[in-house]
């Protein structure tokens, strides 16, 4: 093993069924993706990967005709939708709850300061195939 680095990948997919009791996007992304990244790097990981695929499955599933408020390049509700298992099968939708997600990770990384340790780590956000790379020292 020596000094390869450890990975712990992250289904960014999953974690986008909130469950009811969050109402805002920041709870949802501290308690569903935040989280999930600094239990990981406490559990030792270099590496934290946070992806976000679409499954073969959701590509053939036609788009609902469910009308979302999200209108503009990145505008959504400050609330989650209460409806969220339909927000997951409309595309626009969709597409526009991962942008902000991986948004607010990175600006959450992105602020925290650096510190001197012994091994640098790094969180790789990966949505189509376009990643952004965070270098990071946890506390």
């Amino acid at each position: 093993m020596g000094d390869e680095p450890r990975v712990a990948l992250i289904n960014g997919d999953a974690r986008l069924q909130a469950p009811p009791w969050m109402q805002t996007w920041g709870e949802l992304v501290q308690w569903q993706f935040v989280q999930a990244i600094q239990d990981g790097f406490d559990d030792g990981a270099d590496v934290v990967v946070l992806a976000f695929a679409q499954a073969p499955t959701q590509c053939e599933r036609p788009a609902t005709d469910v009308a979302f408020e999200c209108d503009g390049p990145t505008a959504l509700a400050p609330s989650l939708p209460e409806d969220r298992r339909t927000m997951a099968h409309n595309p626009a939708y969709r597409n526009k709850a991962v942008r902000r997600v991986l948004d607010m990770v990175h600006a959450e990384f992105a602020a925290r300061p650096e510190h001197e340790t012994a091994r640098r780590r790094a969180l790789v956000l990966d949505w189509h195939g376009q990643q952004r790379v965070l270098r990071y020292n946890p506390k």
